[in-house]
């Protein structure tokens, strides 16, 4: 980055740090319990640091899509725990991990050619949704003793996967045809 471009960053910052300070003060609304609330997008923001590095950056920063991608993502499920006081959700969250390093790959491997990082990250975003269902039924279901309620959200997971297997899978024969 060139050092105009730094300080202006560092300029657009402090402007609006000041703004939201103002507006507390206007406003009267308690600032602190309200970054208390959302300390999680301070991850996000991390990470979409990164991601924006890898967007607008070359090809050479693709690489920068890697840790956009997990600490964006850490900071959304971070962001949705906080809120609903669902911590527990831990249990199966984590398979959304290979969800954005899936999308990362996919990110990488069009910016630089990569065909064979393409297809890794369609299987990764793949296995990560089924594994999310899976865990979330078992765990929401079986062990946290959740409504039945949930349910209803099963058959449209399933079939929202199933068209999205079906969708990959459909993409790599016409791509093997094609070559």
């Amino acid at each position: 980055m060139v050092q105009s471009d730094q300080n202006r960053m560092g300029a657009f910052l402090l402007i609006g740090l000041g703004v939201l300070f103002l507006a507390g003060q206007v406003f009267n609304f308690d600032l602190g319990n309200w970054i208390g609330n959302a300390w999680p997008l301070l991850i996000v923001g991390v990470g979409a640091l990164f991601l924006a590095v890898a967007v607008f950056g070359g090809r050479n920063a693709a690489g920068f899509v890697f840790p956009g991608a997990v600490i964006a993502g850490t900071g959304m499920i971070l962001t949705y725990q906080n809120n609903f006081d669902h911590w527990e959700s831990w249990a199966y969250a984590w398979a959304l991990y290979p969800v954005f390093v899936g999308a990362a790959l996919i990110f990488h491997g069009q910016r630089t050619g990569k065909g064979e990082d393409v297809r890794a990250g369609r299987g990764a975003i793949i296995f990560g949704l089924i594994a999310l269902v899976i865990g979330w039924v078992f765990f929401e279901l079986l062990i946290f003793q959740g409504s039945v309620d949930l349910l209803r959200y099963l058959l449209p997971g399933v079939l929202i996967l199933s068209g999205l297997s079906l969708l990959f899978k459909r993409g790599e024969r016409d791509k093997v045809k094609n070559s």
